[in-house]
Parts: structure tokens; sequence; C-alpha cells
């Protein structure tokens, strides 16, 4: 379908009269970020509405009024022997509390669903993504590379990112009933530990992902560029306006991108190609927060701090060469 069709579902609370949904989604959030949730749901039933988006709320009560291709639960109902773990652990964490839930999520909708894509609940759709759901009656996951830059020559932070954040991003993971086994293992790599520490090789759930193809042959990386995109890989997946379209390197159209504060933060200045994109994305934030500001900037003052070691440190290293 093409990108842009206006979307049916506001907040006028259209229930879902479809009630066998072909396709199924979920996302995890909180109470406050709830409207992004409704975001994303309005970006999917601009495309199609045979969905359902399942949607874990961490530290929700009832149900909120709005339920147009939705489904809400709470932690409570994630009946599976180590979600009680995940919660004792990280119930002080807000934020890891979602992180590692994921897979959980996951695990527990799978013993009722074939097939499923994870959504982070800062992203939104732009073109069919029937394909996906396609490509998971081949493989039991799907994974997209950062695409984080590479060159060794310059920018060599984002080099190292690779390493460090991890090859796989986090906010988009697809997997059906086969992939049980791999996502109780990511729960369980979640409840050893989800922090960000160089020194032992980890950042929260993220970096777990990067041994999935590994452990299993029918875990796919994706090729098709279109997937989340994001600011931080502008540089490697080109954008390229082709006939009024804009292309992934010119061939692959965008299908989801993911908005974070660091993309939304290089649109327009460093992304002027996304902008029809992004009016759209805030078009549908704006129905459900009106008080809704773009971040102005992408990294906190302790990012800048750490980067400006890092560089510092990296010059050391670059003179302490020369010389040797």
């Amino acid at each position: 379908m093409p990108f842009g069709k206006s979307s049916g579902g506001s907040s006028s609370g259209k229930t879902m009269t479809n009630q066998h949904p072909t396709y199924h989604f979920c996302t995890v959030t909180t109470r406050d970020h709830l409207y992004k949730v409704f975001a994303l749901r309005d970006s999917l039933l601009a495309i199609d509405e045979r969905f359902l988006l399942h949607v874990l709320v961490t530290d929700g009560g009832g149900s909120p009024a709005d339920a147009s291709h939705l489904a809400y639960y709470s932690l409570s109902q994630i009946t599976h022997a180590t979600a009680p773990a995940l919660h004792k652990k990280y119930a002080g964490n807000r934020d890891k509390l979602r992180w590692v839930f994921k897979p959980m999520l996951m695990r527990w909708l799978l013993d009722t669903h074939e097939r499923l894509i994870y959504l982070d609940n800062d992203m939104a759709c732009f073109e069919a993504y029937d394909f996906l759901f396609d490509e998971l009656d081949a493989h039991v996951m799907l994974l997209t590379p950062h695409h984080y830059p590479r060159d060794p020559g310059q920018d060599q932070q984002w080099l190292e990112a690779n390493y460090k954040v991890g090859l796989y991003n986090a906010g988009f993971i697809a997997a059906n009933h086969e992939a049980k086994d791999l996502l109780d293992w990511w729960a369980q790599c979640c409840l050893y530990r989800c922090e960000k520490n160089s020194l032992r090789g980890l950042f929260d759930d993220q970096k777990y992902l990067d041994l999935l193809p590994i452990m299993d042959h029918r875990v796919k990386v994706l090729r098709h560029k279109g997937c989340n995109v994001a600011g931080w890989n502008r540089e490697v997946c080109r954008r390229v306006e082709v006939n009024g379209q804009v292309l992934i390197g010119g061939t692959d159209p965008v299908v989801f991108i993911h908005f974070n504060r660091f993309t939304l933060c290089h649109i327009p200045a460093d992304d002027p190609l996304l902008v029809r994109h992004y009016e759209l994305y805030h078009h549908w934030i704006m129905r459900y927060n009106s008080q809704w500001k773009k971040p102005l900037s992408s990294d906190s003052w302790f990012d800048r701090l750490k980067l400006a070691l890092w560089k510092w440190l990296n010059t050391i290293n670059q003179n302490s060469t020369k010389h040797g």
C-alpha cells in the first residue's frame, strides 16, 4: 500500500472488526508512553487492518480506553518460569524491566500464535510488512543490523560501537513458534545481567543477540535496509529519492523507522529525505499527546563526556603509535 495512506485508527475508539488477525505485533511500554503505542498502531493501520498489537504495560492497572487493534497485558499475566525472577530482580528499574520482558512477552505469545514481530513503541511503519511474516515461514527469527558506520579511518567510535553496543538492534525482533528455546535463552541472559558494561561485553538486553545466528542457522539477518531505519545508519543505509519515493540504498523502500531520540534529533538537518516520514509520525503522535515536543539534543551530557574522553584517549594512543 502507498506511503501515507490515511489511518482509520484514532482516538475515536473504533474496535477491531477482524476477530482473527493475520498479523501479530507486540511491544512493551509504561503507561506514560502509551501515546507512542497508539501512534505505532495508527502507522500499522495505515498499511493493513488485519493485525493485532499486543501491549505489555509494565506499570499497568486497568486497560486503557483505546482498544482498537490493541490487546493489553500486565506483568502478572506473563506466566512463564523465568518471569517472576525477572520481575523481582528489575522491579526497581522501569527501563530494565521493559527491556528484559521483551523475550518473555514474545515467548508467552508464541504459545498461542505462530508468528510474531516485536517493535519498540517508538517505531512507525510506512510500507507493506507482510513479507516479514512470509520470512518467518522459513526462518525461526529475523534480526536487523544496526548498520553503524564502520570506516576504521574516521569516526572510529562508530566502528567500535558495533562491538560494544551490539551488531543487531533490539527494537525489532521477529520470531515464529520454533524460536521458543532461543527466546528462553535470551530471557535467561537478561536474568543473568542487564547492564551496560563494556568490560564484560554487555549492553543491556541487546548484546546477547549477537550469538543467535551462531546458535541456530535458521536465524536470518535481514538484508532489507528499509527495516529499522534510524539516525545511526544514515551513512551506511543511504537515503535516495527515486521518482518521488525514498529508497534506502536506491532499492529498498522505508518499511519501519525507529524514531528514538537520536533519529529525531537528526531530522531534518542530517536526514532531510525522512522529513515526510517524520511529519506523518508527528501527526500520529500529536493525536494522543498534544504536548509532545521533538527533542533538541541526541545525547545526554554524560554521553557527550564519554565521547570527549574516548577521543582524548584515542588521540593519546595515536600519538604514542607515531612516536613508538
